[in-house]
């Protein structure tokens, strides 16, 4: 993957964090992760196993339900995510 061209692409700027979560998969189990950097359209999860094969799933990030991501791109521990909900419900489970 050409990191370069990828920050071209991207709609938003990302930020930063640090934040452990979950991968929440559609047969119900979840996925320990730990989101990498945010943007308004998407996300950097990173898994300390293999990541999910399906194609999309919900992210549990703070208090409240959690929000439906589909995958954009996969590294061998590491994926993109794009949000199907606003990241302004995201930031919201995050601060409350």
């Amino acid at each position: 993957m050409n990191h370069e061209n990828s920050r071209a692409r991207r709609a938003d700027p990302r930020v930063n964090v640090e934040i452990d979560t979950e991968a929440i998969l559609p047969n119900g189990s979840a996925l320990p992760c730990t989101v990498k950097n945010l943007s308004e359209g998407g996300a950097c999860l990173a898994f300390e196993k293999l990541p999910p094969r399906a194609p999309a799933f919900n992210l549990k990030i703070g208090v409240g339900p959690a929000s439906r991501v589909r995958i954009v791109w996969q590294g061998l521990n590491i994926v993109g995510v794009r949000y199907a909900t606003s990241l302004l419900k995201v930031e919201h489970k995050i601060l409350h």
